[in-house]
């Protein structure tokens, strides 16, 4: 069984506009987040199966904009990054499953919405 949408947008052939939700498998809440205009908006959040959060995305217009983060198991920040305009900026830091940051880097190019990991991506002292 796939996982199922609830959304409280408008379905089907029409533009999603509004709340949206998905579920695992087993009912859980999987992701939720809202549309405008058919196009992501706000905060989404995205959920571990046991139901700790996974990933926490901001948008503006369907793109990515703003701080996006995501947590190992057990809600522990694996990884930090921001966004402007769908563009990465700044650092991206990754962190281990204590919460340490074990490395840093920059994204240096968008192509065909595959994002590819610069070459300057290094480990932290500690």
């Amino acid at each position: 069984m796939a996982a199922l949408c609830i959304s409280g947008c408008r379905c089907g052939p029409a533009i999603p506009d509004g709340p949206h939700r998905v579920l695992h498998e087993d009912g859980t809440l999987k992701e939720e987040g809202r549309y405008q205009d058919g196009l992501e908006v706000g905060t989404w959040r995205l959920y571990w199966p046991d139901g700790t959060l996974f990933e926490e995305q901001e948008f503006e217009a369907g793109e990515p904009h703003g701080r996006w983060v995501m947590y190992h198991r057990g809600g522990v920040l694996a990884d930090d990054m921001r966004w402007e305009r769908g563009e990465q900026v700044g650092l991206e830091t990754d962190y281990d499953e204590r919460g340490r940051a074990i490395a840093e880097g920059r994204f240096t190019d968008v192509y065909d919405d595959i994002i590819l990991r610069a070459a300057d991506l290094y480990l932290v002292q500690p």
